[in-house]
């Protein structure tokens, strides 16, 4: 892959928000964002976020302050670029980031669409406050940064729950943009089903706005389809759940010839070979794994193989990836081991890491809990997460390949398994789906017998839908939670 619209480093800037300015100046009446709801050009996204940041300015927000941030996605990007312009930090404003990190946030920007949360320095964007800006002299100053300057944190938590904090300062934010322009933006337009609070929605916005492409705003599966049709998008980035739902939403209507899709990027967790066949059969194109993390970026890159569908591709330029045992010491080739890797830009710690309570960055690594193995072509193979391996009655089984193997029954619209604990305290596995049509029990037996032979399920449970985080990984704690209610 190539990066048609070459790198951002070099490019001489005081603060990363002069790269997206710059692009108003050349392009003003280019599209630089489009949503469902709205549609602006660079000069009215430019003019709108000077008039915020000036509006910000007057309610106290200065250099150097954290700001959370929980609005629709639209106004989101607007706040984002008024607090880089003012040398501010943003991060996503939740209740779990709240209660890890609240002595740490200065202020939190909401709209009136969104819940609440109570702070002393709350900022409310209502109709009053947009109809304000109207009368607002737009800021034309712009905050000088330092390199290691923080612009942006964003959440990481896994599978666990725990929201631990990755910090973007100046220089990591251009180095990733660019990593993400190389790696997961082949072809324009290009469109991240993975909302803004997300890495891979938060770094589109800036690769697309800082070298003067449209930013496409992630909506639900209808919406979706309607701006990539409308659009003739011809590359996504979306996660295994996304992509799901996005076939069952529009299959009936969508036919190969009025799609401009070339490229369908997965990334989260592990594809089935019943979706990823079912991804060709309606859209005309095999996805492509993305296998990474929020805190190095992309680790890995390739083609779905349904013959070796835990293979996500093979390991990018600038990625050390190695395959340890438990004394960190690497493994031989095809050996299976804990996955690390590292590059040369990643953070080496959390935000306040003390608060989150866990940290994978060891020894100059980034350990991101996955087990896998690495072939003779440097190709990475992930058999699933070390928290997913359990031992129910003895047997041992892994959560994420049974979840793979499952997936593949058409009767499920989604499935997950989970581990629990039975009456007299023993580890058992259940299965949590969801199904157009209710399935027999006897059938239900059957289906699960046959795609996963001689694994034993204590519990099955039909729901409305499955717990998944923002990237589309399930939650299966909280699917034990729901097995003891």
């Amino acid at each position: 892959m190539t990066n048609p619209a070459g790198p951002l480093v070099g490019e001489a800037v005081a603060n990363p928000i002069e790269l997206f300015f710059n692009q108003a100046e050349k392009t003003p009446e280019g599209l630089a964002l489009v949503s469902p709801r709205t549609t602006l050009t660079y000069n009215q996204l430019q003019r709108l976020s000077r008039q915020m940041a000036r509006k910000f300015t007057q309610l106290g927000i200065r250099a150097g302050d954290t700001v959370g941030v929980q609005c629709q996605p639209e106004i989101s990007v607007v706040v984002w670029l008024a607090l880089m312009q003012l040398g501010a930090a943003s991060l996503q404003a939740n209740a779990a980031n709240s209660v890890t990190y609240g002595e740490f946030i200065d202020f939190v920007v909401v709209d009136d669409s969104m819940t609440k949360i109570k702070t002393k320095n709350l900022i409310i964007i209502d109709p009053d406050f947009l109809e304000s800006l109207d009368g607002t002299r737009p800021l034309d100053e712009v905050t000088p940064l330092r390199k290691d300057g923080l612009v942006r944190v964003v959440f990481s938590s896994g599978t666990t729950g725990i929201p631990k904090g990755v910090p973007f300062t100046f220089d990591s934010l251009i180095a990733r943009v660019d990593a993400a322009r190389a790696n997961w933006i082949p072809k324009q337009p290009f469109m991240s089903l993975l909302g803004p609070e997300t890495v891979s929605g938060f770094q589109t916005v800036f690769a697309q706005l800082f070298s003067g492409e449209t930013y496409y705003v992630s909506h639900d599966a209808e919406k979706v389809w309607g701006l990539i049709k409308t659009n003739e998008v011809k590359s996504i980035k979306t996660s295994p759940a996304k992509l799901a739902d996005l076939i069952r939403s529009h299959r009936s209507r969508i036919t190969i010839s009025n799609v401009a899709l070339e490229v369908i990027q997965v990334a989260g967790s592990l594809l089935s070979k019943s979706l990823a066949a079912h991804c060709k059969e309606t859209f005309g194109v095999t996805p492509t794994y993305l296998y990474g993390s929020t805190e190095v970026g992309t680790v890995s890159r390739g083609m779905f193989n349904p013959d070796q569908p835990n293979c996500v591709g093979q390991v990018i330029p600038k990625i050390e990836c190695e395959i340890v045992d438990q004394k960190d010491l690497p493994v031989s080739i095809g050996q299976r081991g804990f996955v690390r890797v590292r590059r040369a830009d990643m953070p080496n710690t959390y935000w306040h890491d003390s608060q989150s309570g866990t940290n994978g960055f060891r020894f100059g690594w980034f350990y991101p809990g996955d087990t896998g193995s690495l072939n003779s072509r440097n190709e990475l193979s992930i058999e699933g997460r070390f928290d997913d391996l359990v031992n129910a009655g003895g047997v041992k089984a892994n959560l994420a390949q049974l979840d793979q193997a499952l997936g593949d029954i058409k009767e499920f619209s989604d499935v997950a398994t989970f581990e629990f604990t039975g009456e007299l305290g023993e580890s058992l596995i259940g299965v949590a789906y969801t199904a157009f049509s209710p399935v027999e029990p006897e059938e239900l037996e059957r289906l699960v017998a046959i795609a996963t032979p001689g694994q034993r399920y204590s519990a099955y449970m039909r729901i409305d839908s499955l717990p998944r985080n923002v990237l589309g990984k399930v939650q299966r704690q909280e699917l034990s939670n729901l097995r003891r209610e």
